[in-house]
């Protein structure tokens, strides 16, 4: 765990640095408020030890803008007060400490709080973990898949749509990914190609062997007539149980047309070298032609 010190005083940051290396943690140490509010926004410590009596600073007045950001400060923050001066701790609490201790500093003492502080700092992180669970976990996936341009789709083991993006619905003519949920490609492509789709989903299914980079003919929706590379993989649970396939597709159209075109160009080039009439150029090679220059 990261751990920052910010201490006025060199053998107060030495005693902390040394009781929380032992500990584990990686510390950093700083001697004034403005180091530490750099240090800080930078990257957030989970553990912040903060001596109350910094060179021109109240302690306080950094643990109150620390707590003040957007969202609060995530770590936990021990302050160090004076024995001398109980009422310290109570300010301390008061300005968002989670807990403090006395100065000067006992090194066994130390690390008992510290202890607590870090126990309480892990039940923290698991609980913000659970509350955000996998419907945080989804958000983001969501997130995601909507703002990718290929589409990304999820099947179940009986190849029926659980996940999309827009952009895998909009390739099947669909506005939005809802229309599409709990249907099969069978609902959206030609027989054969559809029976072509599922055989390589169950072989994926039956074997983990993932499809990578398949050329597809695109038969349904909006880009009939284009061309895609498919890939495909197995989805498998915590216990590693398959429980359905993962795919995305890149469209390559342009590509396939520009491979065609060339292709005939080839061999229009062909006939011609071998002194054939023009008459025995096919149509489909001219129409490949004008393709290409379109």
């Amino acid at each position: 765990m990261k751990a920052l010190v910010v201490a006025g005083c060199g053998s107060v940051r030495g005693v902390a640095t040394r009781a929380l290396a032992e500990r584990g943690h990686e510390v950093e140490a700083v001697g004034d408020a403005e180091a530490a509010w750099a240090a800080c926004r930078e990257g957030a410590f989970p553990l912040v030890l903060l001596d109350r009596d910094l060179p021109g600073a109240d302690g306080l007045d950094l643990l109150r803008r620390l707590r003040a950001r957007p969202g609060g400060y995530p770590g936990a923050i021990l302050v160090l007060v004076d024995r001398a001066r109980p009422e310290d701790a109570e300010a301390a609490v008061g300005a968002g400490a989670d807990d403090c201790l006395g100065k000067p500093l006992d090194a066994a003492w130390l690390r008992a709080r510290l202890a607590h502080v870090e126990r309480r700092a892990a039940e923290g992180a698991e609980q913000r973990r659970r509350e955000e669970g996998p419907g945080h976990e989804r958000d983001l996936l969501r997130a995601l898949m909507d703002n990718l341009p290929d589409p990304i789709y999820v099947k179940d083991t009986a190849s029926r749509f659980t996940h999309l993006n827009r952009a895998a619905a909009s390739a099947l003519g669909c506005e939005h990914p809802d229309q599409v949920l709990g249907k099969t490609d069978a609902d959206f492509y030609p027989e054969p190609l559809a029976r072509r789709f599922r055989a390589d989903e169950e072989r994926i299914l039956a074997t983990g062997q993932p499809l990578r980079d398949e050329l597809e003919p695109q038969t349904a929706g909006p880009d009939v007539g284009r061309w895609q590379l498919t890939s495909k993989a197995a989805v498998r649970d915590a216990g590693g149980r398959t429980v359905g396939i993962v795919g995305s597709a890149k469209d390559v159209s342009d590509r396939e047309r520009a491979a065609a075109a060339l292709a005939g160009q080839r061999r229009v080039l062909e006939l011609l070298a071998t002194g054939a009439p023009l008459d025995r150029v096919p149509a489909w090679l001219c129409r490949a032609l004008g393709a290409m220059l379109l």
